[in-house]
């Protein structure tokens, strides 16, 4: 069985922006609204992002690729975001990037 270790670098927080990151529910993530967004906005819209993909039942590639994006559209995200999430799934780890998101390994 595949067990993953993640850490998280956010770097500063934009006082016109929001940095948020998720360990939870074999999903790892990052994301940041460079600006046009309150933190307490951000993080309102992080804790959406969270709550429909902990609702979601993913099980191939493309699932999880389709319900990040259909989530993000849904959630009407700012134009200037980066994301950079990761999913484990029967040993397998999905991941998917947005903006200057970026995984490493």
């Amino acid at each position: 069985m595949l067990v993953t270790q993640s850490t998280v670098y956010t770097g500063k927080q934009s006082e016109e922006g929001f940095v948020g990151s998720l360990n939870d529910h074999n999903f790892s993530a990052i994301i940041s609204f460079e600006e046009g967004l309150t933190t307490s906005q951000g993080e309102a819209l992080f804790n959406k992002f969270k709550t429909e993909l902990f609702q979601t039942h993913i099980s191939s590639l493309s699932e999880f690729e389709s319900t990040v994006t259909n989530i993000i559209v849904k959630q009407n995200f700012p134009a200037h975001f980066s994301l950079a999430i990761g999913f484990l799934y029967n040993d397998a780890l999905y991941v998917k990037t947005v903006g200057k998101g970026q995984v490493y390994f």
